[in-house]
């Protein structure tokens, strides 16, 4: 009998602390990233808000040079308290990628499993959400019942689940 020699996969699965260091970084990166669309939208929203102020006294009566300086002053002030957060937004989003960049160039094959892992994660998360609470494969498993009489076999490749 002929023995036949398989290759064994080898992965290197990062310990727990550096799987929750990544994993935590990779979380600040997708909340700091929310956080600046956030401020960049209110800092787009205040132009809006002052044009609709000032036009909104425009339709009551003359309009008030002072009362539409401070209001221009207002919103001058605004933004840029907004500006400077999304500065330092931007820079903490520096800071927190230094550590997913170190373990890129030190450590990837870790760094891919943990993405890998939050992916999949992920995915799970939003195949739950899509079938109603439903696990994906109870999801296979209702579409193959039959339907007054007709069987509906749905294609096994992952356009199912999208």
């Amino acid at each position: 009998m002929a023995t036949q020699a398989t290759a064994a996969q080898l992965s290197v699965v990062p310990d727990a602390e550096t799987y929750r260091e990544i994993e935590n970084t990779i979380d600040a990166q997708k909340k700091l990233g929310d956080a600046l669309a956030e401020l960049k939208k209110k800092r787009a929203e205040a132009d809006t808000e002052l044009a609709q102020t000032l036009c909104k006294g425009l339709t009551a009566g003359p309009i008030n040079i002072d009362s539409a300086v401070e209001k221009l002053k207002a919103t001058r002030s605004k933004q840029e308290s907004i500006d400077l957060k999304i500065k330092a937004c931007e820079e903490l989003c520096c800071i927190v990628d230094a550590p997913i960049q170190e373990q890129k160039h030190t450590h990837p094959e870790r760094l891919r499993n943990v993405v890998q892992a939050k992916l999949e994660q992920l995915e799970n998360s939003w195949r739950m959400k899509r079938h109603n609470g439903v696990p994906a494969q109870r999801a296979v498993q209702r579409a193959q019942v039959p339907a007054q009489g007709l069987r509906f076999e749905p294609d096994m490749n992952e356009e199912f689940f999208y």
